[in-house]
């Protein structure tokens, strides 16, 4: 497994351990191929406060970072999910996990392990692929490599509909090379314009894309129309980004909304913000709203059908680059954490 210091995530190392006997009712997953994105810096970053270090746990200061990905089980005292089943979800950077299944259906199983207990369904579900469609089947390793990120991206959309935007004329997204980022732009569409905002390096990456309506660098936000309403969405948790938006747009900014937190090291920082008071986006908090209103799991079949659509736009313009072997899956975690990986890469690893 990899542990990395809850407090520096990039201060992580490799540890071995014997496996954990299994109790009646649980079975034994071995991992096969995950991946390694953004994302699962949020979940690190985020670790304490939305409770993401308890879903596989580690004595602190370790964590152990969730990831999404393949895993088939290889050891069962659960009749009904026998060896050999394969799943996909929610699983630690280690090469295996002990779950414990309930509510077994054709399509999938909840994970009732008492240590996640409280935590979001969302996370807590483990699909069969031999359940999947064609288009999911089809879809390989680039469904843990985009799908969790395009879902966030097609649940804000959702989000910012169903709060009618806040009343802004258009949206303003960080971080724009990120895969939410440019998803949340291709699940808006002609709703609202969408303008990124990215790095001087990825401006030619995020513009090729097509999504934006406009691609600016991090030093041109005072370029845009401060007396337009607009909505900000933060996918780094950049320090001075963020002031720079709030001091451009002022009042006029309706609501100013975190989502990823890839900046880690300003975690902490102080900022005195004109405008609205920085807010969380919580995913599972929207999906729990619409599974009241339309249905368990009809947000994330939607999702996962625009995720289908979308993939061939995406995959194009994206390298896979695999990271077999502890040592190499915590090189590639590192110069992840350091902003290492271009956001034409997306990263595969497996044990």
């Amino acid at each position: 497994m990899i542990l990395v210091n809850r407090h520096d995530l990039a201060d992580a190392r490799i540890e071995t351990r014997a496996p954990d006997p299994l109790d009646p009712g649980q079975v034994r997953a071995k991992t096969g191929h995950f991946a390694l994105t953004a994302n699962n810096v949020t979940y690190g970053i985020a670790g304490e406060m939305a409770g993401y270090w308890r879903f596989f746990p580690a004595d602190p200061p370790d964590g152990i970072v969730p990831v999404w990905g393949f895993a088939t089980i290889v050891e069962s005292r659960c009749p009904e999910v026998p060896e050999g089943t394969d799943v996909w979800g929610y699983l630690p950077v280690a090469s295996d996990v002990v779950l414990q299944p309930g509510d077994v259906r054709a399509t999938g199983f909840m994970d009732l392990s008492p240590h996640r207990q409280g935590l979001p369904p969302v996370y807590n579900h483990y699909a069969l692929t031999s359940a999947d469609t064609p288009e999911l089947k089809a879809a390989g390793d680039a469904r843990s490599l985009f799908f969790p990120l395009l879902m966030t991206g097609y649940v804000l959309a959702d989000w910012l509909e169903d709060q009618d935007y806040r009343g802004a004329e258009q949206i303003l997204v960080s971080s724009a090379s990120s895969k939410t980022g440019y998803a949340l732009a291709f699940a808006v569409g002609a709703r609202r314009p969408a303008i990124g905002l990215t790095s001087e390096r990825h401006l030619e990456f995020v513009r090729s894309l097509g999504c934006f309506e406009q691609v600016l660098s991090y030093d041109e936000v005072e370029s845009l129309d401060a007396s337009r309403p607009t909505i900000f969405l933060d996918m780094a948790g950049s320090a001075r980004v963020t002031q720079a938006v709030h001091a451009h747009f002022g009042d006029r900014l309706k609501a100013s909304v975190a989502i990823g937190l890839t900046h880690w090291q300003d975690r902490g920082t102080t900022l005195e913000l004109p405008g609205p008071k920085p807010e969380f986006f919580f995913v599972p908090d929207q999906i729990a709203k619409r599974d009241r209103e339309w249905g368990t799991g009809e947000l994330r079949r939607r999702a996962d059908a625009a995720s289908v659509a979308l993939l061939p736009r995406i995959e194009e313009r994206v390298n896979v680059r695999r990271l077999h072997g502890a040592e190499h899956v915590l090189k590639g975690w590192v110069d992840l954490v350091k902003g290492r990986i271009p956001p034409a890469w997306g990263l595969v690893g497996s044990f």
